[in-house]
């Protein structure tokens, strides 16, 4: 006879399990309000020992602080940040002294994506009142068990959830708001990357955007210095696009059907970039992989796209980004649904091949933001 009182107790353990997984080990979530300065001092006090782990052994930081000895460019991004974004400067100036930092170890920690890099692979369904979103997040292994998400409401600003990197504020990685608004981010190499605002602060700001215009209009902010490629979803508005940009240009894509984008531009205005920059072995297989797993798409499911971003083939350079050889390794895999009726749902996954719906470790939605 089933022992329904000890099935309820393991029932009881499994979930205590899974958050001990995720509060110790997997992905951490801190709640934090204030002004900027408040938000990022609490930030770096939290999460003091990840951020000097990461500063300490990350190897891109320490090549950029010896480029900065040769031609330093940081001083001249600080100045443009301050300009233009004068209260995320502060969000960056509270993880610094929260943590202990040193604040110019912090700055290029946030500012290096105004230098070449390449990471990440995003895929997108739309349907009439439905968008799905799937996106790896792809970087360098010091990473791993240096991340969090965040549950961010700021005292003057739009409250948002947001991936977090240790030593950086928000705004390069994967999004949503309790607007509705979902973005992702994909790096791309810049080839008229110039000094100008640190895009990464542009995309701080379009984190706290009201609706789909607003947010376009944040992310291509006049004055960044850098590029990239970026993917909006709007629940209310019901739309989708992909954005890409370089400090001077951009393509707004509406997605109507089916997206796939990795670390290189596409578009048929932009695509013709990737002449002028170094073969990006890794992104063009994932592209090339991608494009052909989604044609190959009959229902446009969560299943069908977390089929596409746990996909193997042509390793090393795979779409599940797992041999740390060739660069950046996937951290994560994300989830977004953004349905019309029902709201946003963000699933977390440990990437591994065959991920299934039901393996998220993770999931929170709008609702999570009112708590």
């Amino acid at each position: 006879m089933l022992n329904y009182n000890h099935v309820a107790e393991t029932l009881k353990c499994l979930i205590s399990l899974k958050k001990c997984m995720v509060d110790d080990l997997l992905l951490p979530v801190y709640s934090v309000d204030g002004d900027n300065y408040e938000i990022g001092y609490q930030i770096g006090k939290k999460f003091k020992t990840q951020i000097a782990d990461v500063l300490g052994k990350n190897k891109r930081l320490k090549s950029l602080k010896e480029s900065e000895k040769k031609n330093s460019r940081l001083q001249k991004l600080v100045e443009y940040g301050k300009r233009c974004f004068s209260r995320y400067m502060q969000e960056i100036r509270g993880v610094a002294e929260g943590s202990g930092s040193s604040l110019t170890d912090i700055l290029l920690r946030n500012f290096y994506y105004d230098y070449p890099r390449e990471g990440c692979t995003t895929v997108i369904f739309k349907e009439s009142d439905r968008i799905i979103l799937a996106h790896n997040e792809d970087n360098s292994k010091d990473n791993l068990n240096n991340c969090y998400l965040l549950k961010i409401h700021p005292e003057d600003g739009t409250p948002f959830i947001s991936l977090c990197y240790a030593g950086m504020i928000p705004g390069n990685s994967l999004a949503f708001n309790v607007y509705g608004i979902v973005i992702s981010n994909d790096a791309m190499l810049t080839p008229d990357i110039r000094i100008g605002c640190p895009r990464h602060l542009a995309h701080r700001w379009g984190l706290e955007a009201k609706n789909m215009r607003d947010a376009i209009e944040r992310v291509l902010f006049k004055e960044r210095a850098s590029g990239g490629s970026i993917n909006i979803a709007s629940q209310k508005g019901k739309k989708a696009v992909n954005i890409e940009t370089t400090s001077l240009k951009h393509c707004i894509t509406e997605i109507g059907d089916r997206h796939l984008h990795a670390n290189h531009h596409i578009s048929p205005e932009l695509g013709y970039l990737k002449e002028d920059i170094p073969i990006l072995k890794s992104s063009i297989s994932r592209q090339a992989v991608g494009d052909r797993l989604l044609s190959k798409v009959r229902e446009k499911t969560p299943q069908a796209a977390l089929d596409i971003m746990s996909s193997l083939e042509n390793t090393p350079y795979s779409i599940l980004r797992t041999d740390e050889r060739v660069g950046s390794i996937t951290l994560f895999t994300a989830l977004f649904d953004v349905d019309y009726y029902r709201g946003v749902t963000l699933k977390v996954y440990e990437p591994k091949p065959n991920m299934r719906v039901e393996d998220a470790f993770l999931e929170l939605t709008l609702d999570d933001l009112k708590n």
